[in-house]
């Protein structure tokens, strides 16, 4: 090739020449059309200027492998196509400065930013750069495509008599995202309703709330709807989430990634996916009710380490299930009402190799109540249950599971 060509969603056009001479550009061929320029031009050699030459053009947005430039040099034509078209300016929230002209209702000291009681409307995304406080009563209306960053942690401690709440001014907000804060967040008495994924420029988060390397403590908290993959996801963080709710999710309510914590006296219902889905790490859980879940009520996998107490899971997909090289204890736990299995091992990803699962004192109803994989373990009571053969593709495939 004599050029390399480049399109940016600008509409300009970027041609580097790829040799040491002159070369000459006949003309640019767009979608099968000539587009109108000034050619012939000549692009200069790489060893000047770089090589470049730039053409505007009236092609904004993405054009994938629409341009040819058709350049000549000694009697040779070449014909080159673009690739992809380059994105400039994509907008990354994290990298925003916070700015000086907050709205009116942040109040700012050094690095602490604190919202008073009272019912504030954020029309645009707030991005507080330091620790956040949320006073008692506070209550946040958020536009369809506002939502609430904090690099630090985030305070919002409210009470039975003055509770606070994070809701949508119309259908959903772009929720919560705390990262890699100093020190602990604690929220109490909290409400969060109708989030969907924060998806704004190079950011992409799957979680409605999302904790991300920030310790975190959620305490009568309540997360009502999403739309968002999890409505809670909290990843490499240690995490304790006591006598709180979460319900009605169009797929997972919790999401563990690789974090550490405990669950206890919290209830889960009418959800879409997987009620607590854990990837790496380990958790405590005991005194948890998960009702109306499509797919599993706890899923282990990716060597996670997982201890279930005192729970009951009523018209679940699945009850517990074990998978990848997962360790799960469980002791006194109910699975009622269950449409595939109440208890399973299995291995979906063969790097992690085998998973076990103990349990003691299960009650449960149905006729399948058991479902191990060869060569992983599952033990009711001290008792082995025998093992049988299991098309991981085709469980996936089922519609309980099928994601």
């Amino acid at each position: 090739d004599h050029v390399h060509i480049r399109h940016y969603d600008d509409g300009r056009l970027h041609l580097f020449n790829l040799l040491d001479v002159p070369v000459q550009l006949d003309k640019i061929i767009y979608d099968k059309k000539l587009l109108e320029i000034r050619a012939p031009l000549t692009i200069p050699p790489y060893t000047e200027n770089n090589g470049l030459l730039v053409i505007p053009t009236d092609k904004t947005g993405l054009h994938d492998k629409k341009f040819t430039a058709v350049s000549s040099y000694a009697g040779h034509t070449r014909k080159t196509e673009n690739k992809e078209t380059l994105v400039t300016n994509i907008f990354n929230p994290l990298e925003a400065q916070t700015n000086y002209t907050l709205p009116h209702f942040v109040q700012r000291n050094g690095e602490n930013f604190s919202i008073q009681a009272g019912q504030w409307r954020l029309e645009t995304p707030l991005l507080i750069e330091g620790n956040l406080t949320l006073k008692p009563g506070v209550t946040l209306n958020f536009a369809p495509e506002s939502y609430l960053i904090v690099k630090g942690a985030l305070i919002a401690k409210g009470t039975a008599q003055l509770p606070i709440a994070l809701t949508p001014s119309q259908e959903h907000w772009k929720g919560l995202y705390v990262l890699k804060a100093d020190k602990r967040s604690i929220l109490s008495h909290v409400v969060i309703t109708d989030t969907k994924a924060l998806q704004d420029g190079l950011l992409s988060l799957t979680g409605g709330v999302t904790f991300y390397k920030s310790p975190v403590t959620l305490e009568n908290i309540q997360i009502i709807g999403t739309e968002a993959e999890d409505a809670l996801n909290i990843v490499k963080s240690n995490f304790l989430i006591k006598d709180s709710f979460i319900s009605n999710t169009i797929s997972d309510a919790f999401d563990s990634d690789f974090a550490t914590g405990r669950i206890i006296s919290t209830a889960i219902e009418n959800i879409g996916g997987d009620a607590l889905d854990f990837s790496g790490g380990q958790a405590i859980i005991e005194g948890v009710t998960i009702t109306d879940t499509h797919d599993k009520a706890i899923s282990a996998g990716e060597k996670s380490n997982l201890t279930v107490k005192n729970s009951v899971f009523k018209r679940v997909g699945v009850g517990l299930a074990s998978k990848d090289g997962s360790i799960v204890e469980a002791d006194k736990i109910t699975v009622l009402d269950y449409k595939l299995h109440a208890l399973m091992t299995y291995v979906k990803k063969d790097m992690f190799g085998p998973s076990s699962m103990t349990v003691l004192g299960l009650t449960h109803n149905g006729t399948t109540p058991f479902s191990r994989q060869k060569k992983t373990d599952l033990l009711i009571d001290g008792q082995p249950v025998r093992s049988k053969k299991i098309n991981v593709k085709e469980l996936y495939s089922n519609e309980i599971m099928r994601k």
